[in-house]
């Protein structure tokens, strides 16, 4: 079978099929059929050919690879045989009625691994064998799949005696495995796929395995398939295993119970034999039992029930945990692939296996269940015998006629709806046509121009076909909001919800159209029009009980209050969604939302161990249903970093954050706004982290693109967008800058309607840090008592967004000089229940530098040490770019002042310049710069090094001047410079 390898894959397919076709006719018939070809397939011919005519040297089955051997007259055990070829034979693996398989080992050293070497008993002699293993051992060499066991070698003793040596696997047989470790059911389907390729890997090659089943398919302990004996297993069956597992050892060599319908009828066999001894490896994996129902277990039965096609149903025959998940998909393409005619059955092995993935990736399935026509003749089969002439007579004209009618309804129908699809398609295009006036703007329009005109063009077409109208209107909808084009998702979403309701469509069917729209109406800034959307969806669901569709509008209800902030009523909603759709549908899309939901609802009630676990699990059943690259699990990895980062696990955060804006650049582009978001969140940890440069960059980016989009983000993304470009600025110390920014998102705010909730504090934190920067304390201490009630009302009294609150006003109170206000707060927040941790750039370690400040400042450094040290220690051995640079600047600033009063000056000088290293790459007139070289000045001259200690007073004069509108706490370092007696002494 040489000259293929030119062929391209479509060629090569139609050569497959051609050849199958050929397979069927009779050799005197064959000639006729090839000059009859159409002039399209003519090229093929030749090749045709010579595959038919090396099927005809081959006894008529150009796939069969051996024949029949004789089994050995005696059952003596086997002896230990000597040298075969190059390899020694060490121990028996296995035997059976017609060979045994050895394990050996190459004599000459020319590889190491280990071999299966298979020799065949009996009559091994038979004319011809030694020919038929050799061209085996060619066809079988072209074989390069990782999970099929390779042949190593093969060859023939000089007595003449054939061998076949084979890569020899550790493994189990298939249904071992799974059920000795208890698989569940995508884990199961997963060994499934990985024998699927194998399988196509081989068809591909024009190589039929021709004997399926669990005994040749092993699973490494690594849980990796390997398929064995691809044409000579079929030698070497233990036929006395079961009177139903007997394999012929005459004509027709199988194992009956994994057989198709033509193996038992000795008819030729193709690919399609393979496709069903699959499909019956899968039935037994997937439900526990075979497929047949037998009265008696007997060999003659077994092959009637295969011929007659008598199959259970996969969910009813189920012993397994989840037959109910079988139901529906999973039972139409078990039964696709176990068809009795091979023309009903997938065409291909790939086919089988891509509805398999569909299924797992909650996708419709090729596969169709059958129709009436189908399901009546297969019943006149099974029956004939057992249903009186008379009654048959009447019964087969009545069904006769019936599924005339039917069919020819049926017909109808569907061919109105293919012709109304390609109608629409056509004048869709039309718009493109190079004929029009303005076809030159036309060929340059975008695939968002195309939707939007599908889009305007759907709610008045295909009004004659209002099945296949909903249809596109869901798809188009979809792909407008995927693209976040809000306002035509909008618009064709309310004409699709008023067209259902006008049809009275069913009730789920309306649901959720009811739910799509609301999406979009959220996505429009249209709250309140969404949850109104939401609730008539609700009341729609209420007779239908837990279908995925309806738990989908019940999570949907559960966003609407997380977004509210009512964590509660959020919880009671997910919960129970959660809980449901793992009974019903595992490993779903819409559980991994769910599970999204739920850890952001616990993220929100301080439970971040568990939120991180939920999102976790999301993100592998985003993995396995969508792939790696693909942008869900981008959204998903994106969300999982802020998780970590509130969790303080911040190099992790930016390691998910950068390898979700990776995903969404190349598949989305830099102005979608998905990449937008992600860089929002990726700029804003950079900066607060402070190791590289570019956080201001990437946040100044996305806003601009947010301010330049066509179609306006939602208010409160654009806020958020612009609240971190400000609270990025002001930790850099760009004061009037960050004021712009902040002032924007003060407006954008007050813009708001009171549906649309912004609970978010960082605005109100960053702009108090305005205010306390620039010296406006009563203002910033007004803002901060606020938040600070808001964040109680909002999240309890116990959150660690209270004792955070409680530390920026103590950070305002100190600015005062109000010690013992400033202790007081401190105290209060060091009381909250969530502020008992003490890691590092938690809220009590905060609380501790702001008290070690106060210590400092009341003159009382010995009592710093133990507030100051253990934190220190975390610091010195944590990765830089898991520490905030502000937390991480202040600790560094209070450990030098206390090695300085400790009387331990070059240590206190080296933390100094550490501390002003921090800052100076983001600003180098940061105003905390000032009070770093002020106390640094001190410090040097603590020690008598009065010329460096002018140095540094010179340069924190400078940075005051510079800066006027300073607040004058962030000058106390400079002011207690200038009352020393060496600066007076010697003004800069």
């Amino acid at each position: 079978m040489s000259g293929l390898s030119d062929l391209d894959p479509a060629a090569f397919a139609e050569l497959r099929r051609l050849l199958d076709e050929g397979l069927d006719l009779p050799g005197a018939e064959r000639a006729a059929w090839l000059a009859a070809l159409p002039a399209a397939q003519q090229p093929l011919r030749e090749r045709l050919e010579r595959l038919l005519a090396e099927a005809a040297a081959d006894s008529g089955e150009a796939f069969q690879t051996l024949p029949p051997i004789a089994a050995s007259d005696t059952a003596a055990a086997p002896d230990l045989p000597g040298d075969i070829g190059p390899w020694r034979p060490s121990r028996l693996l296995g035997e059976g009625g017609m060979g045994t398989v050895w394990l050996a080992e190459r004599v000459d050293g020319l590889l190491k691994r280990p071999a299966a070497l298979k020799l065949p008993r009996g009559a091994w002699r038979q004319a011809g064998l030694a020919e038929r293993m050799a061209r085996e051992r060619d066809i079988l060499a072209r074989l390069d799949h990782p999970h099929i066991a390779p042949i190593l070698d093969a060859g023939v003793t000089p007595e003449g005696q054939p061998w076949l040596a084979l890569a020899y696997v550790e493994g189990q047989p298939i249904d071992e495995y799974v059920s000795q470790r208890q698989l569940g059911l995508r884990e199961r389907i997963g060994l499934l796929l990985q024998v699927a390729g194998a399988v196509a890997h081989a068809h591909a090659r024009l190589v039929v395995h021709r004997d399926l089943k669990p005994g040749n398919i092993l699973v490494t302990p690594e849980g990796e398939v390997r398929l064995l004996d691809f044409g000579i297993g079929k030698l070497l069956d233990d036929e006395a295993a079961e009177g139903l597992a007997l394999t012929q050892q005459l004509g027709r060599v199988m194992t009956p119970w994994y057989a198709s319908p033509e193996q038992v009828q000795a008819q030729p066999i193709g690919t399609a034999s393979d496709v069903y001894a699959l499909g019956v490896v899968a039935f037994e994996l997937l439900t526990g039992q075979r497929p047949y129902a037998l009265q008696r277990e007997t060999r003659v039965e077994l092959e009637q029930a295969i011929v007659q096609g008598r199959l259970q149903r996969p969910s009813a025959a189920a012993t397994t945990p989840w037959a109910a998940q079988l139901r529906g998909d999973l039972d139409t393409v078990l039964l696709k692939a176990l068809k009795t005619d091979p023309d009903e059955r997938y065409r291909t092995v790939d086919q089988f296996a891509d509805d398999l993935q569909r299924w797992l990736r909650q996708r419709p399935v090729s596969a169709q269940p059958d129709r009436l026509a189908y399901r009546v003749r297969k019943f006149v089969q099974r029956n004939r015998l057992g249903v009186g002439l008379g009654t048959a007579a009447v019964a087969a004209l009545a069904v006769a006629l019936g599924v005339a009618l039917w069919q020819r309804e049926q017909a109808r129908l569907e061919a109105a709806k293919a012709n109304g699809i390609k109608d629409y398609l056509v004048s869709l295009f039309e718009t493109n046509d190079v004929d029009q006036a303005d076809a030159l703007r036309k060929r340059g329009q975008s695939v968002q121009d195309l939707l939007e005109h599908s889009a305007r063009t759907l709610g008045s077409g295909l009004a004659d076909h209002p099945e296949v109208r909903d249809e596109l209107q869901m798809l188009v909808g979809q792909l407008l909001q995927d693209l976040e084009l809000s306002a035509s998702a909008l618009k064709l979403r309310q004409e699709r919800v008023q067209a259902l309701q006008a049809l009275q469509a069913p009730a789920l069917r309306q649901a959720e159209a009811l739910r799509a729209l609301a999406q979009s109406q959220y996505w429009s800034d249209d709250a309140r029009g969404a949850r109104t959307t939401l609730d008539q969806a609700r009341q729609l669901c209420e007779p239908l009980g837990d279908t995925v569709g309806c738990l989908g509008v019940q999570s949907d209800l559960g966003q609407m209050e997380f977004d509210a902030r009512h964590l509660d009523r959020a919880l009671a909603l997910t919960q129970p969604v959660v809980a449901q759709l793992r009974q019903i549908a595992p490993a779903s899309a819409e559980l991994a939302q769910a599970l999204e939901l739920l850890g952001n609802i616990e993220l929100a009630r301080n439970e971040v161990e568990e939120s991180l676990a939920r999102f976790r699990e999301s993100m592998d059943i985003r993995r396995t249903l969508f792939g790696e690259r693909s942008v869900r699990l981008a959204t998903l990895r994106y969300r999982l970093g802020r998780n970590l980062w509130v969790a303080r696990q911040l190099s992790q955060a930016e390691s998910e954050f950068r390898a979700a804006r990776a995903i969404t650049l190349g598949t989305l582009g830099e102005a979608h706004p998905q990449t937008l978001r992600i860089e929002v969140n990726l700029g804003r940890l950079t900066s607060f982290i402070g190791v590289r440069t570019d956080g201001l960059q990437m946040l100044a980016h996305a806003v601009q693109q947010m301010l330049a989009m066509p179609e306006p983000m939602p208010t409160t993304e654009v806020l958020q967008a612009r609240v971190a470009l400000g609270s990025a600025l002001l930790l850099d110390g760009h004061l009037e800058r960050a004021r712009g920014e902040l002032d924007a998102a003060m407006a954008l705010r007050a813009q708001l309607g009171p549906e649309q909730v912004y609970s978010d504090p960082s605005l109100d934190q960053s702009w108090a840090r305005l205010l306390l920067d620039t010296g406006r304390y009563a203002d910033a201490r007004h803002s901060l008592e606020t938040m600070h009630r808001r964040i109680v009302a909002t999240y309890g009294a116990d959150h660690p967004l209270v004792a955070d609150a409680l530390i920026r006003q103590a950070s305002v109170a100190l600015a005062e000089r109000d010690l013992s206000q400033a202790t007081r707060l401190l105290d209060q927040a060091l009381s909250t229940q969530d502020s008992r941790e003490a890691a590092y750039g938690s809220p009590k370690h905060r609380a501790q530098l702001l008290q070690a400040t106060v210590l400092l400042d009341s003159g009382r450094p010995l009592e710093v040490a133990p507030l100051l040290e253990p934190g220190f220690e975390v610091a010195r051995s944590t990765p830089r770019g898991d520490l905030f640079r502000d937390p991480l600047f202040q600790l560094t600033m209070l450990m030098a002042r206390l090695r300085c009063a400790q009387g331990r000056h070059a240590d206190g000088e080296v933390l100094f310049e550490r501390a002003i290293a921090l800052m100076r790459p983001a600003n180098a007139s940061h105003p905390l710069l000032i009070d770093a070289h002020a106390r640094h000045a001190l410090c040097l001259a603590g020690r008598g090094a009065l010329e460096p200690a002018r140095a540094q007073w010179q340069q924190a004069e400078t940075l005051w001047a510079a800066q006027p509108g300073l607040g004058p706490h962030l000058r106390r370092g400079l002011d207690e410079v200038r009352r020393q007696t060496w600066a007076r002494a010697s003004p800069p």
